[in-house]
């Protein structure tokens, strides 16, 4: 039986439970001898027999659980910069410049309730929109992440956070 190893980079990994999550669907599989995931580095280690696998089963049995496996990166830097700067990338900062927009006029309207008015206050129109399109769009990572938890038969932060907000929500328009 010929062993292989292989790492891969991780995507979609929002907690150390994600991390827990992977490495345990990983471990069932009949080939993988071994896996590891660690959260602080996004990547996972695993040891398979070469013989039934290969990297792009791993790839695929990755995708099941809900994350997106890549192959690593040269020269990765390691202190943790890598993940400092996927944090930093352009749809985080697009997403984050937008719930700015968003939240601005409710900052300026909780101002003017600190000189006891009311008449800085979005419309309910404005409000109803900016939540819905917070709630509908923005929050989609997370309900993307909570609900391949869920599938995985584990809950993760991002299922808290959905099941939260959700319901916050829709308490709000009732």
């Amino acid at each position: 039986m010929a062993e292989g190893r292989i790492t891969f980079r991780i995507e979609g990994m929002t907690c150390q439970a994600c991390a827990a999550r992977l490495e345990k669907v990983l471990n069932k599989k009949d080939f993988v001898h071994e896996a590891t995931v660690n959260f602080a580095s996004e990547e996972a280690q695993i040891r398979f027999d070469a013989e039934i696998a290969d990297a792009a089963i791993l790839a695929e049995a990755v995708a099941k659980a809900g994350f997106t496996a890549l192959p690593p990166q040269k020269g990765q830097p390691e202190n943790g910069e890598d993940a400092a700067a996927g944090a930093g990338s352009l749809k985080s900062h697009w997403r984050l410049w937008l719930l700015l927009v968003l939240a601005l006029p409710f900052v300026v309207g909780m101002l003017g309730m600190l000189a006891g008015s009311h008449a800085l206050m979005p419309p309910l129109w404005y409000q109803l929109a900016a939540a819905s399109a917070v709630q509908l769009w923005l929050a989609l990572p997370f309900y993307r992440s909570a609900w391949a938890s869920v599938r995985g038969g584990l809950a993760n932060m991002d299922v808290l956070v959905s099941v939260g907000t959700a319901a916050i929500y829709l308490y709000s328009l009732g």
